[in-house]
């Protein structure tokens, strides 16, 4: 895989040329298909998934109800984001769009490597945070209608069209 198709994620882009080059030597890209579970709530991430497009949710299962999306991600981060900043398990992530990513099994990754996608996933990991909070925020003072537009606004911005293939039941969910 070149490094420059890398660069796609905003994540890498972050590195210099020949820190992506050393990440990319031990990566693929794969193509995530449309619900797949990337993620299992609670388990150790043992590969990062970079998005070159599209958008994964990262949600957590509910006792005896459906799951709680929580956060969107899309070529602006990473799916497994807690294993570079320690060894905290993961959310659960499910691939709402099918779409291509760059997949790097964490034992690949050195630990000059690994230090400089911590460096690298700083700002990713503070806008995230800032939206879980507004999320949590949104989800006990707006209505249904306004957080399910500004949910529809978040998946056209991370998937980079406004033509999204969703189903009722999907959306509900959401």
């Amino acid at each position: 895989m070149s490094s420059s198709r890398a660069a796609g994620n905003r994540v890498l882009a972050r590195l210099s040329s020949d820190q992506r080059n050393d990440l990319t030597g031990a990566s693929s890209v794969r193509t995530l298909e449309l619900g797949e579970l990337l993620q299992r709530f609670g388990d150790q991430t043992t590969t990062l998934l970079f998005p070159l497009s599209g958008m994964v949710s990262l949600t957590v299962p509910m006792p005896e109800r459906a799951n709680v999306e929580v956060a969107l991600v899309g070529v602006e981060g990473v799916v497994g984001v807690n294993r570079l900043l320690g060894e905290a398990p993961d959310l659960q992530a499910i691939a709402q769009v099918q779409s291509d990513a760059v997949s790097t099994p964490v034992a690949s990754i050195g630990s000059d490597l690994k230090d400089a996608l911590r460096r690298a996933v700083d700002s990713y990991a503070t806008g995230l945070m800032i939206e879980l909070a507004q999320t949590a925020a949104c989800n006990r003072l707006h209505t249904v209608e306004e957080r399910t537009a500004r949910w529809l606004l978040h998946a056209a911005d991370r998937a980079r069209t406004a033509d999204l293939n969703l189903t009722h039941e999907f959306l509900a969910m959401m």
